[in-house]
């Protein structure tokens, strides 16, 4: 699915036209495409997403140090085992929004992906090219 599709864009054919939304076909250039357009929940924002990242990991910080301060032992140690699951899932999906976006470079954006790629493995490939030169030379 590319990025039209996921966003839900019209698609123009040649008799009609539809959008895709969560795997299900809606026909445009109708008032009843704009009346389920409208009624359906907008996707958040990315400033959204990273504002709720923010304050999960604000709150799971709290936890982490509530943890230090709790008398009875067996309920700290559960405070911050569950701050700890709490900073994992937050990771989690923050490295999901990652690749996604790394996704949607390679496909909007493959050459300059590629040259970033490129700088960033430079060294270890040059290494690499030069184990393979010194071993090509002994044979």
């Amino acid at each position: 699915m590319n990025l039209a599709t996921q966003v839900g864009s019209c698609k123009e054919n040649s008799n009609s036209s539809a959008r895709i939304i969560s795997g299900t076909v809606q026909w445009c250039g109708s008032s009843t495409f704009a009346a389920a357009a409208a009624s359906k929940p907008q996707p958040a924002t990315f400033r959204s997403e990273i504002e709720a990242f923010a304050a999960r990991y604000q709150a799971a910080k709290e936890r982490a140090q509530r943890a230090t301060t709790l008398e009875d032992r067996e309920a700290a140690e559960w405070e911050r085992l569950e701050a700890e699951g709490d900073f994992w899932l937050i990771q989690t999906n923050i490295v999901d929004l990652f690749l996604m976006m790394f996704r949607f470079a390679v496909q909007h954006e493959p050459a300059a992906v590629a040259g970033y790629v490129k700088k960033v493995l430079r060294a270890e490939l040059d290494a690499l090219a030069d184990g393979i030169a010194n071993l090509e030379g002994r044979k």
